[in-house]
């Protein structure tokens, strides 16, 4: 599982959001498109907001080497589903597995949903709050 952490200044929308993540979720542009698309379509089925200000977009790909978590925040929040969102958490799931139902299970843990909007977490933060669980 690949973790990565990546602050920045602000977005036009929540598709620009991901565009400027793309380079994180994989080096192969068109399976940057295909994930960019997919997690685009998972916000149009319903919301990802998982606390005041998180969004936690996730989907499965095939396609993927291996898991990917991107936590990114942004500077100046974006409005979503009538939501200031300044933190997103990424996960771009290979498949369903232990290591990201423990991942999951991690996240629901109010103490980490607040460590998570941190801008100032580091990603060895990140890193020791999964393996914890």
């Amino acid at each position: 599982m690949e973790f990565k952490l990546v602050n920045l200044k602000q977005v036009k929308d929540y598709q620009d959001w991901l565009y400027q993540l793309g380079h994180l979720m994989t080096k192969e542009p068109d399976l940057q498109n295909e994930l960019i698309q997919q997690l685009v379509g998972r916000e149009q089925v319903g919301s990802t907001i998982i606390d005041p200000g998180i969004i936690m977009p996730h989907i499965i790909n095939e396609n993927l080497f291996d898991h990917v978590v991107i936590v990114s925040h942004l500077q100046t929040p974006l409005k979503l589903a009538d939501q200031n969102v300044t933190t997103a958490v990424i996960l771009l799931m290979r498949t369903i597995d232990t290591q990201i139902d423990s991942f999951m299970k991690a996240l629901i843990s109010d103490d980490h949903l607040q460590q998570l909007k941190e801008p100032t977490i580091q990603l060895v933060q990140i890193k020791a709050m999964f393996r914890q669980e």
